[in-house]
Order: structure tokens, then C-alpha cells, then sequence
């Protein structure tokens, strides 16, 4: 569970990121009340959605136990067994989506910050786009965006494994 709160808490900060950077040139109120104001929808979009999806098999269970005969039930019993057959799947596949997102908007945002390595990726795509033609260039782009994400979340565990075991020793 700590992990699924740490994600959205990473989530939520890259969602902050990215707007923050959208309105930089803005004048300072206007910042506070973009960033504001899309942290509040975004935060109730997200969650609410998340809630909808933990709850869905609850809803399963409620449409099987509230049907008994006829048939509206036995549409509504099909549908409640689906939703729950739904639910496990759609939690193992949502865990893999998402941490494939945060890899590639976490490596996004480091690649955006520094400029050298930007335009290092920049260059890298061109060269290889003048080969492959343009639309290789998206995708290198993503696959870039997501291999640094890849290798900046495992010196980040990295340093907090050794973190962990320095203070487990002490």
C-alpha cells in the first residue's frame, strides 16, 4: 500500500511539473492560481477515478449478491461476475501501465530540465530520423524519455537501498 501512495505522490508531482513549466512566463498569480486550480481537478479526477477502479469489483459483489431471479438479474448477475473476472486483470495491467508512465514522464522531465542532454536527444533522434524518416523520431523520443527514467529510478533505489542497509548495520 505504501508503495501505491508513494506513486501517487510521484504522480502528483509530475502532473505539478509539467504545469508549472507550461505557465513559467506567466505573471506569478497567474502560476499559483493555474498550478491551484489544476492540482484541485487533477487530484479529484485521479483519485476519484483510482476509487472507481478499487471499488469496482465491490460493485461486482453487490450486483451478484443483489440479483435473484429473472431476467434483469441474470443480467445483472453476468455483469457482476464480469466485473469481478474484470477487476483482477484490469489492476495487473493498470500496475504495469503505470509504472511504464512514470518512467517515461519522470525520465521526460529530467531529459526537459537539462538542456545538454536535451539537445544531446535532440540530435540522437534527427540522425536517426534521416534514416528511419520522421515518425521515428517519436518514438525514439519516448524510448529515450523512458530509458532515462529507467536508469534515474535505479540510482534513486540504489541510494536508498545503501541508505537502508547503512542504517540497518548501524
Amino acid at each position: 500500500m505504501l508503495n501505491i501512495k508513494f506513486s501517487y505522490y510521484i504522480l502528483s508531482a509530475e502532473i505539478v511539473v509539467i504545469v508549472l513549466g507550461s505557465v513559467q512566463d506567466a505573471p506569478f498569480q497567474t502560476q499559483v492560481l493555474v498550478v491551484s486550480l489544476l492540482a484541485i481537478a487533477i487530484t479529484i479526477g485521479v483519485y476519484g477515478l483510482v476509487a472507481a477502479i478499487v471499488k469496482l469489483d465491490d460493485l461486482g459483489l453487490y450486483l451478484l449478491r443483489k440479483s435473484v431471479a429473472g431476467r434483469f438479474n441474470a443480467m445483472q448477475r453476468s455483469v457482476g461476475r464480469g466485473l469481478l473476472v474484470f477487476a483482477p486483470f484490469l489492476m495487473k495491467l493498470l500496475t504495469v501501465v503505470g509504472t511504464i508512465a512514470m518512467f517515461l514522464v519522470g525520465g521526460g522531465i529530467i531529459v526537459h530540465s537539462f538542456s545538454w542532454l536535451n539537445g544531446q536527444f535532440t540530435n540522437i533522434e534527427q540522425w536517426i530520423g534521416g534514416y528511419l524518416g520522421t515518425f521515428s523520431e517519436s518514438i525514439l523520443s519516448i524510448l529515450l524519455d523512458g530509458i532515462t527514467g529507467i536508469v534515474a529510478g535505479g540510482l534513486v533505489l540504489a541510494i536508498v537501498s545503501t541508505i537502508s542497509r547503512l542504517k540497518n548495520d548501524h
